[in-house]
């Protein structure tokens, strides 16, 4: 406002309304483009959140694999259950001394490693460094423990191990006892509290793929002949995510793959059955999951070569 020969002069009410609606309009263009990249951000960080956690997870079964103990005279056992699966096996990796802190000579290069996922659907590792000396986990904790068979008879030229001589019973309390192993020790730490999800299946010589090496159709499988890859599938959802729904009724809805599924032409494994099972119409609703927190769902699956005679 100014005087200018007398008179005031000042904006018109037309004026005022104008510079208003200017200013309105590019106060919600800014904040529009700041809402815009805070939820592509936002988006960004979740999905480098779940990448991060099945990397993680899949480098160190890749590592653990890697330095598995490959013979064909020790037990593996890797069990496959409604839901997520379990396995356990003998590895050169890192891994928790349960002995005395003094106690450097007896200690083994050998470990009982396992992986399962929890009560509170994470993803955990067992890792027990062993001992020299042949002896089972009642003097803590425990060495590598060979498979020991029964004298051959005509009914049974090839007879099964002792139980003995197999992991669970020589580990009960870290591996726990069939159908559940659920065991529960202290060498159990949480590898990747975002995954919630765990499958796997077996690549054979052939290029086939089995739950069973055997061709029993067992759950238990104590031998890996002519296995050349362990295919794992994952299932991650972000910490964010996870406080908006139940975390195990993200875990129950992925289905078990089917024999069906992973020996048809070309075969469909986990990653890809769960996938399906993500994209149809109603998929939220019918797991009782929010719309919004399934949309943040992850599913990986990776080979990882195993060579074991």
């Amino acid at each position: 406002m100014m005087k200018r020969n007398g008179r005031t002069q000042a904006f018109t009410l037309t004026e005022l309304i104008v510079a208003i609606s200017v200013l309105t309009l590019l106060t919600t263009f800014v904040a529009q483009l700041v809402n815009n990249a805070t939820i592509v951000t936002t988006h960004s960080r979740k999905r480098v959140d779940a990448d991060t956690q099945a990397r993680l997870v899949f480098d160190r079964m890749a590592g653990d694999f890697a330095k598995m103990l490959k013979r064909t005279d020790v037990d593996y056992l890797f069990c496959k259950q409604a839901g997520n699966d379990r396995m356990f096996f003998y590895s050169e990796a890192p891994a928790y001394y349960d002995g005395a802190s003094t106690s450097i000579k007896p200690r083994s290069s050998m470990a009982l490693l396992g992986y399962r996922i929890n009560s509170h659907y994470q993803i955990e590792r067992l890792g027990k460094q062993l001992s020299w000396g042949g002896g089972n986990s009642g003097t803590q904790p425990g060495s590598t423990i060979f498979l020991t068979y029964p004298a051959p008879t005509v009914v049974k030229p090839k007879p099964t191990p002792l139980p003995a001589s197999l992991l669970e019973n020589n580990w009960p309390e870290a591996i726990g006892s069939a159908p559940g192993y659920d065991g529960n020790d202290n060498d159990y730490h949480v590898l990747a509290d975002q995954v919630c999800r765990f499958e796997f299946c077996f690549q054979m010589k052939d290029g086939t793929y089995v739950f069973d090496p055997t061709g029993s159709s067992s759950t238990t499988i104590h031998s890996l002949k002519d296995v050349v890859a362990i295919v794992v599938g994952l299932v991650v959802l972000d910490s964010t995510s996870q406080q908006t729904t139940d975390i195990s009724k993200v875990s129950m809805a992925f289905d078990d793959p089917s024999v069906a599924k992973i020996t048809a032409n070309p075969p469909v494994l986990m990653g890809e059955c769960w996938r399906q099972q993500l994209l149809q119409p109603g998929f939220a609703g019918s797991a009782g999951i929010p719309q919004v927190a399934a949309s943040q769902i992850r599913i990986y699956e990776r080979y990882l070569p195993l060579n074991v005679q």
